[in-house]
């Protein structure tokens, strides 16, 4: 939490709940660990099989970045060739 430090006037202004309960209605649905579709990850999961890499990476694996130069070739061929790469759609509706 950010605390206001001595002298500043602090103007923030106290949370309509129904307001805040309609805007989670209206996203709640919405994963926001999910970054990609399943079907792109499946993608990039067979690109990766195709070059006898794993499918999973922590950072600090030295294959991490062979990983993503691999990818970064195979999906611009897969794209270059009609390909199309999913990605997930934004949520809608909470802003109106």
């Amino acid at each position: 939490m950010y605390f206001y430090p001595d002298g500043v006037e602090d103007f923030k202004e106290p949370i309509e709940e129904e307001v805040l309960v309609l805007l989670e209605s209206e996203v709640g649905s919405f994963d926001l660990d999910s970054f990609l579709p399943t079907e792109t990850l499946n993608l990039f999961s067979n690109f990766l099989t195709e070059e006898n890499m794993p499918d999973t990476y922590t950072y600090d694996n030295p294959q991490h970045r062979k990983a993503y130069l691999i990818l970064r070739q195979k999906v611009w061929t897969f794209v270059q060739t009609g390909g199309i790469v999913g990605l997930l759609a934004n949520p809608i509706g909470a802003a109106d």
